[in-house]
């Protein structure tokens, strides 16, 4: 990418999405000014887990507990801390000549028509994660307000977390529309439940989605034969994405809250676990037929979460309707039993010849 071409791309928020988009923009050659609310973050390290631990009472009253595998297979999921992430993606972003990273900022305003962004640079650091844009309360006296600053910016990703400053002043921008050079990921856009632990994957999953949906478009192709200019390629993959995102979003929303119920008294139920073990069986045996554990989708593959409601809700549908055959099967052999025990002898012969 020539050095005239280069976009200037500001990322609103330091977490771990805003870190990563960060570090795809930049990876792109953009120029890219990361604005955080809080101070710098620690680091730490991960840890493999392999299943749940179920904690129940039996029949006879006495208290129990017992593991249950996440995957058939092996796989596992690793228990990160949020702190380490941060750390090592900011690390990475540090060493990258075309990347500045401005801590104690906050958003305090932005023009999307004239693409201008003002921060508050606050000398005293924010240490907690909440960023309301609606807290208007100084960090120092009177007499010595925050500096604001002027941004100028191509392109702005909003990261900043469900208390999303770039949100806000995007809802207060009348007749906001793929025109304007902005897009928020993350929490920022759809905040969840957290009884999937899926809510940093998802804003990680947004930023490799809109970057792979931002290449599709040419937005990073200088060639100049290219027939409309990067701002319309770029507005035609902020419409895809949303296009693309907005059914994953709202499907792993409802996939967190139904998880909560799962968790808590689902996973000891019969019939869960019947169908875990049908599922799982299935996936091991007939691995072409493509049954898979919701879970062992959400956690362990890149299909779309609206996709898996889809693909687990068929194999509920089978599974029950299979259920139901059986059921009716076994109905039906119980009246057979019962018919040739007291039917009439004429009838039980008539039977008898059509094996019945």
């Amino acid at each position: 990418m020539s050095q005239s071409s280069k976009q200037k791309v500001v990322v609103v928020g330091a977490g771990p999405v805003g870190a990563l988009a960060a570090l795809y923009a930049a990876g792109r050659g953009d120029h890219v000014e990361v604005y955080e609310l809080r101070d710098d973050a620690v680091l730490d390290e991960s840890i493999p887990m392999y299943g749940r631990m179920i904690h129940g009472q039996g029949q006879d009253g006495k208290l129990y507990q017992e593991s249950q595998a996440y995957d058939a297979k092996g796989r596992y999921i690793r228990a990160v801390d949020r702190a380490a992430l941060n750390q090592r993606l900011l690390d990475y972003l540090e060493k990258m000549p075309n990347v500045a990273l401005h801590f104690n900022h906050k958003l305090t305003g932005a023009d999307f028509r004239n693409n201008t962004a003002w921060f508050e640079q606050r000398l005293i650091p924010k240490k907690d994660h909440a960023q309301n844009p609606t807290d208007h309360g100084s960090t120092q006296s009177d007499h010595d307000r925050p500096r604001e600053i002027s941004v100028d910016f191509d392109f702005l990703i909003g990261t900043d977390g469900a208390h999303s400053a770039a949100r806000y002043h995007m809802m207060k921008y009348a007749r906001l529309s793929y025109q304007q050079d902005v897009v928020i990921l993350g929490d920022a856009a759809h905040a969840m439940v957290p009884f999937y632990g899926q809510g940093m994957n998802a804003g990680l999953e947004d930023v490799r989605i809109l970057f792979d949906i931002l290449d599709s478009h040419d937005v990073y192709n200088d060639s100049p034969s290219l027939a409309t200019s990067r701002k319309e390629r770029r507005e035609g993959a902020l419409n895809a994405y949303t296009a693309q995102r907005t059914p994953d979003a709202a499907a792993i929303n409802d996939l967190a809250l139904r998880n909560y119920e799962e968790m808590r008294s689902g996973v000891k139920s019969p019939l869960y676990r019947m169908r875990k073990w049908l599922e799982e069986t299935i996936n091991i045996y007939l691995p072409s037929l493509g049954w898979r554990t919701q879970y062992s989708r959400v956690s362990f593959e890149n299909q779309r979460y609206n996709e898996v409601e889809r693909a687990v809700a068929r194999q509920g549908r089978i599974i029950l309707s299979a259920l139901g055959l059986g059921l009716l099967g076994l109905s039906g052999l119980t009246t057979i039993a019962f018919l040739k025990r007291d039917t009439p002898r004429p009838l039980k012969a008539l039977m008898n010849h059509f094996r019945i």
